[in-house]
């Protein structure tokens, strides 16, 4: 028979946009989700809210400049059992970010270019610079090609840092042959 886990969880969100003008608006987002497992071996519980703002800035005719920022703020514990467990089992962590994008209409309603950046901090790995560029070609109305570099990073997670796993070996019976 199998074991039954109870999970549960949610999403709760609020968002708040504002119009400056017709070249600029904004955006506020806080979100909350928990979650929790009741594994009778490994019970875990974590908890995790965002805040998020983002700005919208037409610039000129050619220009379309976003920029913004997002700090998300996570807290967790996680059971452990003799073979599987986390040092330390609670832990809270902070991830912070911000980006600077802006969209160049080399052509307009053809072709774009866009530049931008993203910095981030975890408490994982530090700061991590991500930069891009990417160019959008409109050869119709209905046809659209684009290409782009980008540089990403990994954040690093509790299972790559904190998890520990203990393996025991049972030696067995060897047998030693000579050859003479």
């Amino acid at each position: 028979m199998a074991e039954k886990i109870n999970l549960g969880g949610g999403f709760i969100q609020a968002t708040w946009n504002h119009v400056y003008s017709t070249h600029s608006d904004s955006t506020l987002q806080i979100s909350f989700i928990p979650y929790r497992r009741g594994d009778p071996l490994e019970p875990e519980k974590r908890d995790t809210l965002y805040l998020d703002y983002q700005q919208h800035i037409a610039w000129g005719q050619r220009q379309d400049i976003v920029w913004g920022w997002a700090i998300a703020t996570h807290t967790n514990r996680i059971g452990g059992s003799l073979t599987v467990y986390f040092t330390p089992p609670s832990q809270g962590l902070q991830d912070f970010n911000s980006f600077l994008q802006d969209e160049i209409a080399l052509v307009p309603d053809r072709l774009y270019v866009t530049i931008g950046t993203k910095l981030e901090h975890n408490d994982y790995s530090g700061i991590g610079l991500m930069p891009s560029i990417h160019t959008t070609w409109s050869p119709s109305e209905r046809q659209r090609c684009g290409s782009g570099v980008s540089r990403a990073l990994r954040t690093p997670s509790r299972n790559d840092t904190d998890l520990n796993v203990n393996v025991a070996g049972f030696p067995g019976s060897e047998r030693h042959t000579r050859s003479g």
